[in-house]
Parts: structure tokens; sequence; C-alpha cells
């Protein structure tokens, strides 16, 4: 696949491509009584604890989870208590939530501590804004194999790829995958807005996250100062990288699944 080489400082040096100019358990203080995940809804004999405000979670352990027990929707982010326990989200935080996209977030999600940026080592997280305004967090899909993939709107051997690698998505996440496009710039050179990052997935049907990757601040985590696009960056369940700077096969891909 031809692609542009390209230097840290954003200047058109090459010839090759597009260049951009588990569960928590008892103990863990994230999750002190081990409820994340579980199924608490109206625990108590028969169903008769009380669940005052309707949300499937009991009063008792709303109160121990430090959520409202007369408010379905606690911090008020349009996501009531009982889907955010059963997503393994923070009920009390505004800023954590499901998914808009529906991506399932594993349950081991802050169990991973990022040692390094290398094969072999555990990736770090990043938090970078999606197609729907949403922050999407690396580790969320602890469980999951994630293909990286680092593109711009004006690449043409970017957009090739696209609909491809959105094909593989639709086709093995029901097998544990998941794809991130990590979108470094738009058409006027400019890091991604919302806007442009729904219109990437829009215009190649893509199921999976596409997220603005400014100033390239992830994708230079996985490639040296120069480089080019597309490239891809392969992070095996656990979070252990397993391939940086890549073109990889759907066969070397699907092969890496959980």
């Amino acid at each position: 696949m031809v692609r542009l080489a390209l230097l840290s400082s954003g200047i058109l040096v090459g010839l090759v491509g597009c260049a951009p100019g588990g569960g928590w358990s008892d103990g863990d203080p994230d999750d002190p009584f081990g409820l994340f995940g579980e199924d608490v809804s109206l625990a108590g004999a028969s169903g008769a604890a009380k669940d005052s405000d309707g949300d499937g979670v009991a009063d008792a352990v709303e109160e121990e989870l430090g959520l409202d027990p007369s408010v379905a929707d606690s911090d008020g982010d349009g996501w009531d208590d009982g889907v955010e326990v059963d997503s393994f989200t923070d009920g009390t935080d505004a800023s954590d939530h499901p998914y808009t996209g529906g991506w399932e977030i594993g349950s081991c999600r802050n169990d991973l501590e990022g040692t390094g940026d290398t094969v072999g080592t555990t990736a770090y997280q990043f938090e970078l804004m999606d197609q729907f305004g949403d922050t999407v967090r690396l580790h969320d899909f602890c469980n999951r194999t994630v293909l990286l993939v680092s593109s711009a709107t004006w690449c043409g051997p970017c957009q090739a790829e696209a609909p491809e690698l959105g094909g593989w998505f639709d086709e093995h996440e029901v097998d544990g995958l998941m794809v991130i496009t990590l979108l470094g710039e738009n058409g006027a050179g400019q890091s991604p807005a919302t806007d442009d990052l729904m219109a990437w997935a829009t215009d190649y049907g893509l199921g999976h996250p596409v997220v603005a990757d400014a100033g390239w601040d992830v994708t230079y985590r996985y490639v040296p100062p120069s480089f080019g696009i597309p490239t891809q960056h392969l992070i095996g369940p656990g979070g252990e990288i397993l391939a940086t700077d890549a073109f990889l096969s759907e066969a070397e891909v699907v092969a890496n699944l959980p």
C-alpha cells in the first residue's frame, strides 16, 4: 500500500503513503462492595427489597455505592443507575457512562496499569473524543483485541482502507475484536472536530469508534518520528502490545482474538 512519509514537524519528506501536514473484587477501592457488573437489582427475599426510584437497583445497594436511591439517574448523565452498574461505569460521575455507540465495556477496565509503548508491554491508557462526543478510553476494552488505525481524512490510502477495516469489526466484534480509528487530521490539516469524526464514520459505514488523535499524540507512542499513514497497532486482551506501525492482514488480527 502506498504511503507518504511524515516527520514529527509535519513536513512531507517521503514517497511512501499519506503524510499529515475480570471485574472488581471485594476489597478493590474502585468497587469496595464487589457489586459493579453484578446482578444487584432488587437483592432480597422474593424481590422484596425496596427500589424507590425504579432503576433496578435496591435502595440499600445504591446507598452502598454512593448513588441516590430517590433518583434513577444519580449523576444526571442520561443513563439510569441500573444500566451503569451493569456496564461497569460509575453512576456518581457524569463523565463516566456507557458508550452512545453501544460498545461493551470490560469489567477489567480499572485493573490495567500501562507499562510502555513497545511490543510486550501493557499499553498506557488514553482518553480521546469519539464521533458521538463521548470520551473513549483504551482500557475500557481490556478484554478485547484492539486494532488501532492511524489515519487522516485527506489520505487516499486511509479512505480506501476504512471500509475494509469496518467490515473486519462488523464480522468479528462478537469474537472479541475492537477497532479504533485514530484520526489525526481533517481535510484542512487540523485536529478533527466531532463533525469530522462523524462524517468519516458515516461515509464509510463504520460501527466502531472514530476518535480525534490531536497532534498525533497517541500515534506517536507507537511510531518513529518519521512515519506514514495508514498504519496499524495491535493490542491484545489485557492490554499487551502485540504490534506497532504495522500492516496486518485480517487473518493476523483474527489469530490474536481472545
